[in-house]
């Protein structure tokens, strides 16, 4: 599978891919960057290899990970079914999940995921989800 991340401007640039990688993964693509570079600064995760089963090994990179990562979030779909889409084993994304998400809990949550302060927030934020669905 080609790795969409590897060039930021490229597959993901034009308005309608933004709008299609917000539907895809929840989140928009800038505050998926912002996330992915705390990633990669934290310096507990890097671009490896995995056997896709067949005993040749794969580069994936830290960016599908995260990507997969948030595909299994947005979506409730088991690790092999994001693996149909990215790449990423089902048994790496197993290993990488819980360890990226503890971190990202510890870590981050509170820079990313602002709490609902006032009765507006709340509309808000449930309009916004009823468009998203």
């Amino acid at each position: 599978m080609p790795d969409y991340f590897a060039d930021p401007t490229s597959f993901w640039a034009s308005p309608n891919r933004q709008k299609e990688f917000r539907e895809k993964f929840r989140v928009p693509r800038v505050l998926f960057d912002r996330i992915l570079a705390a990633t990669k600064e934290s310096g507990r995760w890097r671009d490896t290899h995995d056997s896709n089963g067949h005993g040749s090994p794969k580069p994936l990179s830290l960016a599908c990970k995260v990507a997969s990562a948030f595909r299994v979030m947005a979506k409730g779909a088991g690790m092999d079914i994001a693996e149909e889409g990215s790449g990423v084993s089902a048994q790496v994304l197993g290993r990488f999940l819980p360890d990226w998400l503890q971190w990202f809990v510890d870590e981050n949550y509170d820079k990313w995921v602002p709490g609902i302060t006032t009765h507006e927030e709340l509309v808000k934020v449930e309009a916004d989800f009823k468009k998203i669905g």
